[in-house]
């Protein structure tokens, strides 16, 4: 049994979710995190003070189905990789 978990950006969920729909998996899990990479953050300045932005938005993503039938396995992890960029 496996389980496919990715983290994509929010400009990307609709994209992904159609896709998916498309290949017969509607169930999935959305969950907001927020995460560092290798982005190092960044510095805004907000009403006179300087604030140190270090985690972005993201979006946890759990397809649904995938437990259950492996042979979803590949292609959901095809589209997801391949996902428009």
């Amino acid at each position: 049994m496996k389980k496919v978990e990715a983290i994509v950006k929010p400009s990307k969920l609709k994209a992904i979710q159609k896709g998916l729909i498309d290949a017969d998996i509607p169930c999935m899990t959305v969950v907001p995190v927020r995460g560092a990479g290798l982005q190092q953050g960044y510095s805004e300045i907000y009403r006179g003070t300087e604030k140190s932005m270090i985690l972005f938005p993201n979006l946890f993503l759990i397809p649904g189905f995938i437990l259950s039938n492996p042979k979803y396995h590949f292609l959901t992890l095809s589209f997801i990789i391949s996902c428009p960029k």
